[in-house]
């Protein structure tokens, strides 16, 4: 049996079960996901197994959008992940990349920053999905790594620390630069909000960390929900309060620096429960620590307490 036929009497039996269902599948993005899929699968020895649990994932969801029981975002990861794991061994080659990148990059264009010229060549953006560990699987990727590596050019020419030739043509990466750069003047700010939430022992690591982007020495526990800190991170970096970094660097630095408390049990994030919180535009969080929003006079973001 082909994949796509699997796929359709599992989404017709799911929809049998639940008629809203039905809608659920043929939404954005979860078509997507659906149509990927059938790919990955497509000459899978085991494929049936792989569908049948990853469409069953796909139903945690909504249940986890709904009840923000952490145990559906949990069923999701585990049924999902063999998918995702074959999806990421197909597309990490370069060959499959710079055919996406063709798409998209015509290799004409230019970023000037003051009188420097860097061209926006297929060459810079291979690169710079070496450095973030992206894996684009179609051209709107490609788009999304070029803002990416705009902003991140940027901010590495502003940054006296790392403002270099070799830098700015894309040779000789420090391995810091992909680490999250919180905006020093809402630093207190965001360590006033988010320190409650942690024990008075990690209160100077914290603000350490906020302040350096480095990795603290011991992890630190944030005694609530996973995905309300996930959540404020998400803000921070969507208003562009967090920068120099991608939003899988983000994830990766708050999965090496934190935990959580879940039921009374502390738990350790995952790359993939990071990934559902903060890069998919799924609201996971109805209980936010604080709100981000932009000042109409000014253009400015603001933060407050939610």
């Amino acid at each position: 049996m082909r994949s796509q036929e699997i796929i359709l009497n599992e989404i017709k039996a799911w929809s049998d079960i639940n008629p809203l269902f039905k809608s659920y599948f043929i939404k954005e993005p979860i078509r997507t996901l659906i149509e990927i899929c059938a790919i990955v699968t497509l000459d899978h020895p085991l494929r049936e197994e792989l569908i049948i649990n990853f469409v069953t994932g796909l139903t945690a969801l909504p249940m986890f959008e709904k009840t923000k029981d952490e145990r559906y975002a949990f069923e999701f990861e585990k049924l999902t992940k063999p998918v995702f794991d074959q999806l990421k061994e197909k597309i990490t080659s370069d060959d499959y990349r710079n055919t996406l990148i063709d798409t998209e990059i015509s290799g004409e264009g230019m970023l000037q920053i003051n009188d420097v010229s860097i061209p926006i060549s297929a060459k810079e953006i291979l690169l710079h999905i070496r450095r973030i560990n992206a894996t684009p699987i179609i051209g709107q990727d490609i788009a999304e790594i070029e803002r990416d590596w705009l902003k991140y050019k940027r901010n590495q020419y502003s940054n006296p620390i790392n403002e270099n030739t070799s830098n700015l043509s894309g040779e000789a990466e420090n391995e810091e630069d992909n680490r999250p750069h919180f905006c020093e003047e809402e630093i207190n700010t965001i360590f006033n909000l988010l320190k409650n939430h942690f024990s008075i022992k990690h209160h100077k690591m914290l603000l350490e960390i906020l302040k350096s982007g480095k990795d603290s020495s011991v992890k630190l526990l944030f005694n609530s929900s996973g995905n309300k800190l996930a959540d404020a991170m998400k803000q921070l970096y969507d208003s562009d309060i967090i920068t120099g970094c991608q939003k899988t660097d983000l994830e990766s630095w708050i999965e090496r620096n934190f935990s959580y408390k879940h039921r009374g049990k502390i738990k350790e994030f995952t790359a993939s429960y990071l990934n559902l919180l903060i890069s998919t535009k799924q609201d996971m969080c109805h209980n936010p620590i604080m709100n981000v929003k932009k000042d109409k006079a000014t253009g400015r973001y603001v933060i407050g307490k939610a």
